[in-house]
């Protein structure tokens, strides 16, 4: 066993304190009668944050996925469950459209949080986080922006990992 001390000296991986949940705004009325709402605001330096890299995982990448990426995942029941991985590389912002769901986060140093997602809130999810979500009502929606590009048809442009591999990876960092 190691203690927490030494493991975060060796290899910097994230950890449940870099979670950070956004407070959407709004909504508003436009000048249409239709809703406006702020799903984030980030500063300059903020974004700046989320668009780097750790070059060691790019490294292992045989092709450049950084980017900007957006896509939601739409009209889930309720009670299901998706997620139960991790990315190496992929920062995510995750933002509830609809509904509402439940987050389970856990870093490699056995960190956990449970967060409760509205469309109220959005929550920014680093690397090496594992995450699993379940739906607590139907016709639940959820918007994700990822700094990777993804190819489906191409497996070399996939980052997520499952949650056997985290696992793996956590017994190597066991912390006393």
């Amino acid at each position: 066993m190691k203690d927490k001390e030494s493991v975060n000296s060796k290899n910097k991986f994230s950890t449940i304190e870099e979670i950070v949940v956004f407070q959407q705004k709004g909504p508003w009325k436009t000048k249409s009668n239709a809703e406006l709402r702020v799903l984030f605001a980030l500063s300059n330096q903020d974004v700046l944050k989320y668009l780097q890299y750790n070059q060691n995982e790019l490294d292992k990448i045989p092709l450049d996925i950084r980017g900007i990426r957006a896509y939601s995942v739409t009209n889930l029941k309720k009670e299901s469950e998706g997620g139960r991985e991790f990315h190496k590389v992929r920062k995510e912002l995750f933002f509830l459209l609809a509904g509402s769901v439940k987050l389970t986060l856990e870093d490699i140093y056995g960190g956990t949080k449970n967060l409760i997602l509205d469309s109220q809130k959005g929550i920014y999810i680093p690397p090496f986080i594992l995450h699993t979500y379940k739906t607590l009502e139907d016709n639940s929606n959820f918007l994700v922006l990822a700094n990777t590009l993804f190819d489906v048809d191409n497996p070399r442009t996939h980052d997520t990992f499952s949650e056997r591999i985290f696992k793996e990876i956590q017994r190597q960092y066991q912390v006393s």
